[in-house]
């Protein structure tokens, strides 16, 4: 199409493409379209199997590469004449890596069996094991739990063991370098190995609630999806207790070292719920011409337990050649939830409550904020319900 003298060359050539674009439209039959390709559900499924069984192959190739790459250089190392790490190190930072590879190649070879069938198979029902079938045999097997579980248990001695050798020891620092560069890693450093076996069967639950909906009710293997995704949900829980488990006896034998005078903590079911720093307040004289002015003596700190509760004297101690400083307890009242009393000071003290022990022991504290406080009296009103139904249940 010719541009007449009245047009732009701007108009002009859109005005051209448009008309090459309508013929173009035009000449296109229907038949030539491509027509999207719909993938049965054994396609899906099989799609899904593969992404799994590749999940668990990249998982291993990990595992394999800290025994390839960190243990055996380390341990040829002890037979020379500068050792990298000591065998009791070695031991700490490899040995539960090591454990949960020897189950994890078990499970992988079943897989890689049952893949090699599925990919042979062209029915849609066929006679052999599924790949649920083998993860619900691992989840019986007790040695496999028990190396997660002892793994989760460890898994903080190893990170603290793991800072310590690398801030003390220069040759573990370079030797984490050159394993880092190596292909076989990935380029993630051990600390990012070590959260491989925390978040692995929470990536491959995600994967069985994807094939689960791909699955069709009546299909003879949906029961084992449904028993797989239970499995892995309550292994995620075990794991879940056994951190909290783990931390809260951290904080206890923390605690017993610090407080002084305070007994044992570490019975079992003990629980620490609260850790309030407040300051003691001085109640006024009881005279008219006085105005009633509470006044801060000291500051202390109150333990809420599941059980118990504790008020100790709180006092800051330097730590030698640092600049950091520690607090340390005295023990001033330790008494049971049941006999402790709360109740709100006059509105002329905001924040501030009396509480009232046995053996007439009373305190007025105050709190940093209404939120603290406020805190402090439901978490006491909860523990205090709870420990008094424990006790009507005994």
């Amino acid at each position: 199409r010719e541009c007449s003298d009245y047009e732009s060359n701007t108009d002009c050539i859109l005005k051209q493409m448009a008309d090459f674009l309508m013929r173009s439209f035009q000449n296109i039959n229907q038949s030539e379209i491509p027509q999207p390709i719909i993938a049965s559900k054994y396609q899906r499924r099989l799609h899904i199997c593969k992404i799994i069984h590749q999940t668990e192959i990249e998982y291993v190739d990990i595992m394999k590469s800290i025994e390839l790459d960190y243990v055996k250089p380390l341990m040829q190392a002890l037979q020379s004449l500068i050792p990298i790490l000591s065998i009791h190190n070695i031991e700490i930072l490899f040995y539960p890596l090591l454990t949960i590879l020897k189950r994890q190649e078990g499970l992988l070879h079943w897989i890689d069996g049952t893949m090699k069938e599925w990919c042979n198979s062209n029915d849609w029902v066929y006679q052999h094991d599924g790949i649920c079938e083998h993860y619900l045999a691992a989840f019986v097997d007790i040695k496999f739990a028990r190396s997660y579980e002892n793994y989760h248990l460890n898994y903080l001695n190893m990170l603290n063991t793991f800072v310590y050798c690398q801030q003390q020891n220069p040759l573990f620092r370079s030797f984490l370098q050159q394993c880092m560069l190596k292909p076989q890693s990935k380029m993630m450093h051990l600390h990012e190995v070590y959260l491989l076996p925390i978040t692995h069967f929470r990536r491959v639950n995600d994967l069985f609630e994807w094939l689960k909906l791909e699955t069709n009710p009546n299909h003879w293997e949906f029961n084992s999806v449904q028993r797989c995704i239970t499995c892995l949900k309550d292994i995620d829980l075990k794991i879940n207790k056994t951190h909290e488990v783990s931390s809260s006896e951290r904080i206890l034998f923390h605690l017993q070292e610090s407080i002084a005078n305070c007994g044992s903590l570490m019975w079992p079911g003990n629980q620490l719920l609260l850790q309030e720093d407040v300051v003691a307040l001085k109640s006024p004289k009881i005279d008219a011409n006085e105005p009633r002015l509470y006044r801060p003596i000291e500051d202390l700190t109150l333990f809420v337990f599941n059980q118990i509760f504790m008020v100790c004297r709180r006092i800051t101690v330097p730590v030698p050649y640092t600049k950091r400083l520690n607090d340390k307890y005295i023990l001033l009242s330790k008494v049971a939830l049941e006999s402790v009393t709360i109740k709100n000071v006059e509105k002329e003290t905001e924040n501030a409550v009396w509480i009232f022990c046995l053996h007439d022991l009373t305190y007025c504290v105050k709190f940093a904020s209404k939120i603290s406080k406020y805190k402090f009296m439901s978490i006491m009103e909860k523990s205090q319900r709870e420990s008094l139904r424990l006790s009507l249940i005994d």
